[in-house]
């Protein structure tokens, strides 16, 4: 639903991102069935392209300043529907992660205590909170974990989902 509403006001909002240089646009998919580079190259062309983004102050990563995607592994609805593997802003082992995430399908109509749906439970990764706080790309905001300063590396929440880690890499 947000990508369509995105692509439908899409003049709408490129007016109100470039014509305000001290906007920020802040969108974050989590387990959504949208391939992440199409939604990435939905947000650049709504800030007017890379360079734009790179220029505003606090925004150096680009695109992943103002758009990240999240799939959790195991999780069907992401993989198979948006053809994105486990991790934030997608990983290399989307095959691996569509093949595992079939055999965990019963989970995300019968979820259980011991076995909850890896589609079920999503952490925030961008803009979280009432001072849009953004984690570090490989991390998740909690705002009750007050050691880490509310950010969790998301190999931590995943073991939560009892999920098979190697799906997650990290390094892309």
């Amino acid at each position: 639903m947000s990508q369509v509403g995105m692509e439908q006001n899409k003049e709408h909002l490129q007016e109100l991102v470039q014509g305000n240089k001290d906007s920020k646009f802040l969108v974050g998919y989590a387990g959504s069935p949208v391939n992440h580079n199409v939604a990435a190259n939905l947000v650049t062309e709504i800030y007017g392209g890379e360079t734009n983004i790179k220029n505003r102050t606090d925004f150096k990563e680009g695109v992943n300043d103002v758009f990240r995607s999240q799939v959790n592994p195991q999780d069907l609805v992401g993989s198979l529907l948006g053809w994105q593997s486990a991790g934030v802003n997608q990983s290399d082992n989307v095959l691996l992660n569509i093949g595992e995430s079939f055999l965990r399908l019963p989970s995300l109509f019968i979820p259980s205590e011991n076995n909850p749906s890896p589609h079920s439970f999503y952490p925030c990764i961008i803009g979280c909170g009432d001072n849009s706080v953004t984690p570090k790309l490989n991390t998740y905001s909690d705002p009750k974990d007050i050691n880490n300063q509310g950010q969790t590396p998301l190999e931590e929440y995943y073991k939560t989902l009892n999920v098979d880690l190697n799906l997650y890499t990290k390094d892309k």
